[in-house]
């Protein structure tokens, strides 16, 4: 490739008195391979891999390079007109998980490895549906809501401490209503 293209060939993390940055290692053509700035767009961050093409702009008058678009020409592009898809690879290139976007309003996060999704907050998650079915599985049964009768059990620690002394218990069956979604206060 040559003219303001190239190839990947490699990104390195990068510091300077600009603040923190990523390096990519870029072939253009003729035996060429130049250090150029990754510029993404705030609040992305994110890296191309090796044998992506990459976009190149001038950075400034000096001449150097400025990267600012990739394109993955080995994964097959899914998403459809109006729609955006994210997503992961891995060091050899393989998509590992995506967040899509589609046109008919369906938000749809995938992990197509055995790893948690992990969703973090310091404060509460809420899952809001306008139909109240929240499902842990297609077709499955709902989880509980108010309403719901859930099972469990109550170990005797929690129930009184006077039988501490008695013999190890598992715990106690119960059987309850969800009467609310609130959140309780300690007095």
């Amino acid at each position: 490739m040559n003219g303001n293209t190239g190839t990947v060939i490699a990104t390195d993390s990068a510091s300077d008195e600009d603040g923190h940055g990523v390096d990519v290692i870029v072939d253009i053509g003729g035996g060429q391979d130049i250090p150029v700035e990754l510029a993404n767009p705030p609040g992305v961050d994110a890296r191309p891999l090796a044998g992506d093409f990459a976009a190149l702009v001038d950075a400034t008058s000096d001449g150097s390079k400025r990267a600012v678009a990739f394109f993955d020409p080995r994964t097959e592009p899914k998403a459809g007109n109006g729609e955006h898809r994210v997503y992961g690879r891995d060091a050899q290139g393989n998509t590992v998980c995506e967040i899509w976007c589609k046109s008919n309003g369906e938000i749809q996060i995938t992990n197509f490895k055995p790893q948690a999704l992990t969703i973090s907050s310091q404060g509460t998650v809420i899952v809001k549906s306008d139909i109240g079915d929240v499902r842990l599985n297609e077709g499955g049964q709902p989880i509980a809501t108010v309403g719901s009768i859930v099972l469990g059990s109550v170990s005797m620690a929690a129930i009184a401490a006077a039988i501490a002394s008695g013999p190890p218990y598992s715990g106690i069956p119960i059987a309850a209503q969800v009467v609310s979604g609130a959140k309780a206060k300690a007095s």
